[in-house]
């Protein structure tokens, strides 16, 4: 259970990640591109791989290393689906973006396989 508060925790502070970008790509640089589709993959796949490692975290720690590797993998597959086949992703501004955004969500993940792995739950 103090697993799923974690990942509730990196998952509120990808959010503020998200606000971030948006107020940067806004109000910084004036911005005209629609980020909605890119803000709500990134969000949706950042927190189900969040919340799949917390759980397969209680049945499978010793081999949580191994799913780990197995969902950055799944995950990369879905991220390069989404680019192809995403209409609105033609401006290199998007992409940019997106990549962005998705390197932030991988070292959260990252993260927090690492401290579940250093740091098992008694």
């Amino acid at each position: 259970m103090k697993s799923f508060k974690k990942a509730i925790g990196y998952i509120l502070f990808f959010l503020c990640c998200i606000v971030v970008h948006f107020l940067i790509l806004r109000f910084g640089l004036n911005s005209e591109s629609n980020f909605t589709l890119i803000y709500i993959f990134t969000g949706l796949v950042c927190t189900l791989t969040l919340f799949l490692i917390a759980e397969l975290n209680t049945y499978f720690h010793k081999h949580l290393g191994f799913l780990f590797i197995g969902i950055i993998a799944v995950k990369l597959v879905a991220a390069k689906i989404f680019m192809d086949n995403s209409i609105d992703l033609d401006n290199g501004q998007l992409k940019f973006g997106f990549i962005i955004l998705y390197l932030i969500s991988l070292v959260l993940i990252t993260l927090f396989t690492a401290k579940l792995l250093l740091h098992p739950e008694k």
